[in-house]
């Protein structure tokens, strides 16, 4: 009987020693897990952050070029403006100046 004791206690023992290496086990599965994902998760939002950032870029830089043509066109209307102004003083100088020496 007491034979009997010590067998069921060693059997105890066996399992709980089973049992514990089987949860340290799913333990350390789980915290391999949780990194794998978390790498994933990570890789994927740099990945979602580079587009991001590159559309971004792409935006900037059609933004950036679409203000050069509109500051690019206002210039061209000023100077234009500016050309045609000067021509009609000179020409009014020229009248100014054609009128003294006729008259």
């Amino acid at each position: 009987m007491i034979n009997n004791l010590i067998e069921q206690i060693k059997d105890s023992e066996k399992k709980a020693k089973d049992t514990v290496l089987e949860a340290k086990k799913k333990y350390s599965e789980i915290i391999e897990k949780a990194y794998s994902e978390s790498e994933k998760i990570e890789n994927k939002a740099k990945t979602d952050a580079l587009g991001i950032i590159e559309a971004a870029k792409i935006k900037a830089k059609a933004d950036a070029e679409s203000e050069i043509k509109d500051i690019s066109a206002q210039y061209m209307n000023k100077n234009n403006a500016i050309l045609k102004k000067a021509e009609l003083k000179e020409n009014a100088a020229i009248d100014i100046i054609i009128k003294k020496i006729l008259g």
